[in-house]
């Protein structure tokens, strides 16, 4: 049993993701800060912690060879979003744009993401930081990526 002391009284964790080897579990926490997310290595018991400072973990995807995750945060009003990368096993987390509706390629170097600030779809290279904008409407939403 899994538990999240820092969700207690807030409704519990609202978005688990097991990796792709059912090796490690993430969840987020609740809808009021500190809006947190853990990530679990099953095997050895060891937790990280990651905090987002401006809204709770609506999206939790694994990277496909299981070594990254991508995390669309959302704000209490659903209004504003921003996508992170972290590292699992630190918790440490990097800010790549504002954002939600995000699909890993499948060699976990690319991320796809839908654009708030920018509307459309803009790939990010999660190595480098490098961003391309792929189209620009604001309807445009990432749904699957092809080898």
């Amino acid at each position: 049993v899994v538990s999240a002391p820092e969700n207690l009284g807030k409704g519990g964790p609202m978005y688990v993701a097991w990796s792709p080897d059912g090796s490690k579990l993430a969840f987020g926490g609740g809808f009021e800060p500190p809006y947190i997310m853990t990530t679990i290595d099953i095997a050895s018991g060891a937790v990280a912690r990651t905090e987002f400072p401006s809204g709770y973990p609506g999206e939790i995807k694994w990277s496909p060879d299981g070594a990254t995750l991508a995390v669309s945060t959302y704000d209490t009003e659903r209004t504003h979003h921003e996508t992170w990368v972290v590292e699992p096993d630190t918790g440490a987390g990097t800010h790549l744009m504002d954002g939600c509706i995000i699909v890993w390629s499948p060699d976990s170097r690319f991320l796809a993401v839908h654009g708030e600030d920018v509307h459309g779809i803009a790939i990010i290279d999660v190595i480098s930081g490098a961003r391309m904008q792929l189209t620009d409407s604001q309807a445009d939403a990432p749904l699957s990526w092809t080898e």
